[in-house]
């Protein structure tokens, strides 16, 4: 944290060894710990002698960034205040993350298997614009410009260029690998200034469409589209987090990073507990009753 305020906020989450390596600090012994987890050799498994004298070695090396950082502080008093601040903070932090939230994870996947079927309702209107032969992927922003802007969508495909005449394959057919394009029409007309650096595409970001005065109907359904997936994302990714990171059924323990931004702001990840959609917000319940 200290290194994160002093740095101007370029570091994020800097290792000791980044540290220290940064301060010209030499270490005592090498590090022996990573030649284990380099075999992928668990901490718990490591002979005691061996964690113990990296320990000592990393409590020495921290004593050393110490005694550097403060002399760096005696120079700049009010960002020390800042970052005194900022260690009182990450109590309260750890003290949030350790004690998590409440979640409704069958709330979570009956809503998310609802949005599955909302998306699928969307694409099915939104298909009705083009042939049905053309492969378009509604998660590629690509996809997106050549169906609303007019372009081109390629598809890979193989067609039969005879057969094999030898070898343990004679008689099957024998294929070449080809490249169907597929011309779409325009349905609205980009701006200029959402053009991007690749020939022929331009921008569908979220600001970009609701400035769009043509194709509304469509426009709107993209961007529905769009609100939809990232709402899925939550509702089927947090009870994934749930069982990959062993919580207990039905808790979420997000962290809160003060080492991240370069503005020196907080955030959250795994997941992001300040960007919630308040479907998944509706999910999170109190421990205190009703």
């Amino acid at each position: 944290l200290a290194f994160f305020l002093l740095t101007c906020q370029i570091h994020p989450y800097p290792s000791l060894e980044e540290v220290r390596d940064f301060y010209g600090i030499r270490r005592k012994d090498i590090k022996r710990s990573n030649n284990f987890w380099a075999e992928g050799i668990d901490t718990p498994d490591i002979p005691k002698e061996v964690i113990e004298l990296d320990l000592q070695n990393d409590l020495l090396d921290t004593y050393a960034v110490y005694g550097q950082q403060l002399a760096s502080f005696a120079k700049l008093p009010k960002l020390f205040t800042l970052f005194r601040l900022h260690c009182d903070d990450l109590v309260c932090l750890c003290d949030m993350e350790w004690n998590g939230l409440n979640y409704d994870v069958e709330g979570s996947l009956k809503k998310a298997a609802e949005t599955t079927l909302e998306i699928a309702t969307i694409e099915y209107q939104l298909k009705q614009q083009v042939d049905e032969s053309v492969p378009i992927n509604f998660n590629s922003p690509e996809h997106i410009s050549a169906f609303l802007y007019g372009g081109v969508i390629k598809e890979k495909s193989k067609e039969i260029i005879g057969q094999f005449k030898t070898g343990a394959r004679v008689g099957q057919p024998k294929y070449r690998a080809i490249e169907i394009e597929h011309f779409l029409p325009r349905i609205a007309t980009p701006s200029d200034k959402s053009k991007l650096k690749k020939e022929g595409y331009w921008s569908v970001d979220e600001s970009v469409l609701r400035q769009l005065s043509q194709g509304k109907r469509i426009v709107d359904l993209l961007l529905k589209r769009s609100f939809l997936s990232k709402e899925l994302e939550s509702l089927e990714g947090i009870p994934e987090q749930i069982t990959k990171k062993d919580w207990l059924s039905g808790e979420i323990h997000g962290q809160f990073n003060q080492c991240v931004a370069r503005t020196g702001r907080l955030s959250s990840t795994e997941p992001n507990e300040q960007n919630m959609p308040d479907s998944v917000k509706q999910l999170i319940k109190t421990r205190y009753g009703n």
